[in-house]
């Protein structure tokens, strides 16, 4: 059995800001860790890939119009020296990139370390969820996966997680035995995580593996954005 701490936050913007590095390094003196990002700030904030005592990857760049939005994963800097990690684009193979929809054509940011895959993921606030979907699908339709036992998703999905975790019942529902990651679960901490105007739980994770695996996802409160962190411990 194998233990994977994996947190993920919506920044809200410049991910090296002081207040927001300070909050990030927090994280880090808890556990070393990884840490998803959305709305990380412009990919010119990063050079040589590191960022104080991190490690960092981010999306691939597809010509959005608001840099904020930009998704990076965080290794501790410790931690990814141990590790053989490697950023890794997500498509589909028929399509090319996979974009979260709207104008800013923001992508996911994707960290592979052996068999387990990584990625960050924000998507547009659309009734249909569409382009989480096609996310999901790329994952068990493209053959560049077909090496991973795990992914996981952390992110910002704009949907809740009874949303997500219908939309995965479909899916099992109809084509269960075609897919290459048969084991599709929500793990969500069950309180609001984005502090608008109506306080709603936005923020999650979804895991595709190929066995059955379980977690347990709390809320890490008071952050300098206007969305909390949460933190996942898996098992598999």
């Amino acid at each position: 059995m194998s233990k994977i701490i994996v947190y993920s936050w919506n920044s809200q913007g410049n991910h090296t800001r002081a207040d927001k590095q300070r909050a990030i390094d927090r994280m880090a003196a808890i556990d070393p860790t990884i840490i998803l990002l959305q709305e990380g700030g412009s990919q010119k904030l990063v050079s040589a890939g590191a960022a104080g005592n991190w490690k960092v990857f981010d999306g691939c760049t597809v010509g959005a119009f608001d840099e904020r939005c930009t998704p990076y994963a965080l290794l501790e800097a410790t931690f990814a020296a141990r590790v053989r990690a490697a950023q890794v684009d997500i498509v589909d193979e028929r399509d090319g990139v996979v974009l979260a929809g709207g104008d800013a054509g923001r992508t996911a940011s994707g960290v592979a370390i052996d068999k387990v895959l990584f990625i960050s993921w924000h998507s547009i606030a659309a009734p249909q969820n569409g382009d989480t979907r096609a996310l999901l699908r790329a994952f068990d339709k493209a053959s560049c996966y077909e090496k991973y036992d795990l992914i996981v998703i952390g992110g910002d999905f704009n949907a809740s997680p009874e949303d997500i975790n219908a939309m995965l019942g479909r899916e099992n529902d109809r084509t269960q035995a075609k897919l290459r990651y048969a084991y599709r679960q929500v793990f969500h901490c069950g309180k609001a995580t984005h502090r608008g105007r109506e306080a709603r739980e936005l923020d999650f994770f979804v895991v595709l593996a190929k066995q059955q695996v379980s977690a347990t996802v709390e809320l890490i409160e008071q952050m300098p954005s206007d969305h909390d962190a949460i933190r996942m411990v898996l098992e598999y």
